[in-house]
C-alpha cells in the first residue's frame, strides 16, 4: 500500500502530517532529540512525546526524554534527522491496517539555498534512499516499510499549497522562521520570484535573549527555559515575574526583527516592497505582538496561528496531488 507522508525534522521539533484511512489530515510532532541507550542508562520507561527506538543495531530514546540534539550542526542531513523522520512514519503506520507491502513517499524539507543546488538536493535524496527497505522497532512494536521515493521542497513553500489564495495577487512574501534558518519565499502574482534562506533562525533569538538577560539581570538563565520565557514574554522565578525581564525580552525580539529585515535586504528581498508578508513557524508566534506593533510590518503582515503545521500540511497536499493524482 502506498502512503504519502510529509515530515519536517527540524532542529528543535519534528513535525509531520499524513492522511488517515477516512481521508482526514492528521498532524503531530515531537522534539528532535535522542539518547543512545547503553548499560549505564538502560530503561524501557518512556513518557509523553518519547519513543524507545531500535534501528540499525542502535537502541535509542527519541523525543522529549532525549538529551542530545543537532542544534550545533548546520545540516539536516544527519542520522538524528533520519531516525526522527522514520520514527514519525511509524506514528502513521500504527493507526493503519497491517500490510506486508507498505511503501512510503517521503515529502521532506530543506533550506532554500540547498533546494536551489542540484548537487545538494541529490545528496539529501541519496541520504534517505541509501537503504530503501526500513526495519525499525518503536515502543517494542516492529515496523517494516519501503521508501519508494523522497521529494525535498524548500522550507516554507508548503504555505502556497495550503493557502494558494494568499499568494495570487500582488507581491507576497512568506517568512518561515525555523530553529536554524529563516526561509523566505517571494511570490509575484502567484509565481515564485525569489527563494532565500537566512542563518537567523529562532536559536539566534534565544541566544541573544539569554545574553541580554544574564547581563542585565545579573543571574544565570537556564537555556532549557528560554522558549517558555520568550512565549510568556518574561522570566519567572518561584512563580513570580522577575522585575525588568519583560522589557529586556521585548527589546531582544524587536532587535531580532530589525536584524532579519536588514539581512533579507542584503539578499535583495525588500520587505518595504511587499503587498503582504505572511509569517509562519513556531518562532513567529512568539513574535506576534512585536510584529503587530512594528511601525512598518504592522501595515502589511499577518502571523498565522496555525503556522507550526502549515509547511507539513501544505507539502502533504502537494505530495498527494503529485503521486496520487488527486486533491484533498
Amino acid at each position: 500500500m502506498l502512503h504519502i507522508f510529509s515530515v519536517d525534522p527540524g532542529k528543535r521539533i519534528t513535525k509531520f502530517a499524513w492522511l488517515s484511512e477516512d481521508g482526514e489530515i492528521k498532524v503531530d510532532s515531537f522534539p528532535t532529540k535522542y539518547t543512545e541507550i547503553n548499560e549505564l542508562n538502560d530503561s524501557d520507561i518512556v513518557g509523553e512525546d518519547s519513543f524507545l527506538v531500535k534501528y540499525n543495531e542502535q537502541k535509542l530514546v527519541v523525543g522529549a526524554q532525549g538529551e542530545l540534539d543537532s542544534l550545533d550542526k548546520r545540516t539536516k542531513k544527519n542520522s538524528l534527522h533520519k531516525i526522527a523522520a522514520f520514527t514519525a512514519v511509524t506514528r502513521m503506520l500504527k493507526d493503519k491496517k497491517p500490510s506486508d507491502e507498505d511503501e512510503i513517499v517521503l515529502i521532506n524539507t530543506i533550506p532554500g539555498t540547498s533546494y536551489k543546488s542540484k548537487e545538494l538536493k541529490k545528496q539529501y535524496i541519496d541520504f534517505y534512499l541509501e537503504e530503501k527497505e526500513q526495519l525499525i522497532s518503536v515502543n517494542d512494536k516492529d515496523f517494516s516499510f519501503t521508501i519508494k521515493d523522497t521529494c525535498f521542497l524548500p522550507e516554507g513553500i508548503g504555505f502556497k499549497f495550503k493557502y494558494p489564495e494568499f499568494c495570487k495577487a500582488g507581491k507576497v512574501c512568506v517568512v518561515d522562521i525555523g530553529g536554524f534558518n529563516i526561509g523566505i519565499t517571494v511570490y509575484n502574482n502567484g509565481a515564485i520570484e525569489r527563494i532565500i534562506s537566512l542563518d537567523l533562525g529562532g536559536i539566534e533569538l534565544e541566544n541573544d535573549t539569554i545574553e541580554l538577560l544574564e547581563a542585565k539581570l545579573d543571574q544565570g538563565i537556564d537555556k532549557k527555559n528560554i522558549l517558555k520565557y520568550l512565549g510568556n514574554g518574561y522570566v519567572e522565578d518561584w512563580g513570580i515575574e522577575v522585575e525588568g525581564s519583560r522589557e529586556i525580552i521585548k527589546n531582544s525580539k524587536c532587535n531580532y526583527i530589525e536584524k532579519f529585515i536588514k539581512e533579507a535586504a542584503n539578499k535583495k528581498v525588500y520587505f518595504k516592497d511587499m503587498d503582504k508578508i505572511n509569517f509562519i513557524g513556531g518562532t513567529s508566534l512568539s513574535l506576534t505582538e512585536e510584529i503587530k506593533a512594528h511601525k512598518n510590518l504592522s501595515n502589511v503582515s499577518e502571523v498565522f496561528k496555525d503556522g507550526k503545521y502549515i509547511t507539513v500540511i501544505g507539502n502533504l497536499l502537494y505530495g498527494v496531488r503529485k503521486y496520487n493524482g488527486r486533491s484533498i
